[in-house]
């Protein structure tokens, strides 16, 4: 099956109900959850990811109650080493929080990165197939 390595936006997409002008984004993240819920991709979760959600929502009560509905033959978990860090601010000194989520994404093997910040990752084009989640 298909891995696919999610930005934090996307969860926070999800959670905080985000929309814009046309288009709901929550929409689009929930139906790549359950798409994953219904075997159709594996998740890659990291986590890196687990920080910057708690970072910016606070806490990760909700991103730990998605994950405990999923089985575990849907998602895979990575954790960052000093190593990944490193490769990461080689990789993009000015940008290495988004590269670490590619070096994390990569070290999972994962086919896609989806993510809604795609000019973040434009950089990382040639490494990992970057998509936004309704393109999944």
């Amino acid at each position: 099956m298909t891995k696919v390595y999610c930005d934090t936006c996307v969860y926070r997409d999800a959670f905080e109900g985000r929309k814009a002008k046309y288009r709901d984004f929550d929409d689009f993240a929930w139906d790549f959850f359950n798409k994953v819920m219904n075997d159709k991709f594996v998740l890659v979760t990291s986590d890196w990811v687990f920080e910057e959600f708690k970072k910016t929502v606070g806490n990760d009560k909700k991103l730990v109650e998605l994950l405990s509905e999923m089985k575990e033959s849907q998602k895979i978990h990575v954790t960052k080493e000093k190593e990944d860090v490193d490769k990461a601010k080689k990789l993009s000194p000015g940008n290495w929080q988004d590269a670490l989520h590619v070096v994390l994404a990569m070290k999972a093997d994962a086919f896609f990165l989806t993510t809604r910040n795609i000019k973040d990752f434009v950089e990382f084009k040639d490494l990992i197939e970057i998509v936004l989640p309704e393109h999944l």
